[in-house]
């Protein structure tokens, strides 16, 4: 399976790609929290965020799940 890695450009964000772009990690360097989305979902998430440019997204994301 083939592993893409990077950070988005504000350093907020580790992103983990997976089989082509099949599943992410995406993991909050500032908490070390991380999700994991794929199939479909992790479709939605590359176009709401941009192809990760806009990483506001990424924060919404989180604050729904950590509160």
């Amino acid at each position: 399976m083939t592993t893409n890695e990077f950070t988005t450009h504000d350093n907020k964000f580790y992103v983990a790609s997976y089989g082509n772009g099949w599943a992410y990690e995406i993991t909050d360097q500032r908490t070390g929290d991380s999700l994991w989305f794929q199939d479909d979902d992790a479709d939605r998430l590359r176009e709401e965020t941009e192809d990760f440019a806009n990483t506001m997204v990424l924060d919404m994301y989180f604050e729904m799940i950590g509160g």
